[in-house]
């Protein structure tokens, strides 16, 4: 149950900027973004992804919150904080030494490694 609390306070904090400007992102092979991806930090989150970055699979508790559509650009996920519809975009930056560089729209990075890290 704590765990709950800790997600539902690290999307509000996510979520306190939604009209963040999305940067194009800086990837020339599109195909390198195919597979599965697991993000290194404090917010657990498991990709799959196609060929130029659509979405295919998300897990983890952010992922749970509400749905996710993608552009090949950004993820975004829509979720409702009481009647209050919110949009959340992940917008993909570079691939560089095998990681994807992402940021929120609030600004926050994260980065995803290729594979899955099963503890």
């Amino acid at each position: 149950m704590k765990g709950i609390f800790a997600v539902f306070a690290v999307v509000a904090i996510l979520a306190g900027c939604q009209n963040g400007q999305a940067s194009k992102a800086a990837i020339a092979d599109e195909k390198a973004l195919a597979g599965e991806w697991t993000s290194s930090g404090d917010l657990e989150m498991h990709l799959t992804l196609k060929d130029g970055g659509s979405l295919v699979y998300c897990k983890g508790e952010l992922c749970a919150m509400g749905k996710w559509k993608t552009d090949g650009v950004k993820l975004m996920l829509n979720y409702f904080e009481g009647d209050k519809n919110v949009e959340l975009e992940l917008t993909m930056l570079a691939l560089s030494n095998g990681q994807l560089q992402c940021t929120f729209s609030t600004g926050k990075p994260i980065s995803f490694t290729k594979g899955t890290n099963q503890n």
